[in-house]
């Protein structure tokens, strides 16, 4: 997992996975807090204003690659990969 702290970094996670996508490396969002879900906003009657630090860090975490096939070059790649999006967008 990584976590943008968004003081330190103008990218969004968004721009960030495409980014990534870019250079041939996957990543995705898994941590979806229940209040984000149709259902549970419907039957519970709540909204992000209701969570906010739960919803702030919604907004800023996604999951890097992450399988058991990945040598060790695929994660300097990966790591360094991140590193470089990074520090261009002014990280």
């Amino acid at each position: 997992m990584v976590r943008l702290r968004p003081e330190r970094t103008r990218l969004t996670r968004d721009a960030l996975i495409e980014a990534l996508k870019t250079h041939g490396i996957g990543s995705g969002v898994h941590l979806i807090p229940l209040h984000h879900h149709s259902y549970y906003r419907a039957a519970l009657g709540v909204s992000n204003a209701d969570f906010p630090v739960a919803s702030a860090a919604a907004e800023t975490m996604l999951s890097l690659p992450l399988f058991t096939l990945m040598s060790d070059q695929d994660v300097a790649y990966v790591a360094q990969t991140l590193r470089d999006i990074l520090s261009s967008a002014g990280s």
